[in-house]
């Protein structure tokens, strides 16, 4: 599991910036799309 995906999940466990690490993990998956396309694109 992503490192984004278990910060939040350790955050809803102990009740600790839950809204902070939800918004975390949509821009680390938002960021990992343009990253992904590059890459693909050099590697064609």
């Amino acid at each position: 599991m992503p490192s984004a995906q278990n910060m939040y999940n350790y955050a809803v466990w102990y009740n600790v910036a839950t809204t902070l690490s939800r918004d975390i993990v949509l821009l680390n998956t938002l960021g990992a799309m343009p990253v992904i396309l590059v890459i693909s694109l050099l590697l064609h």
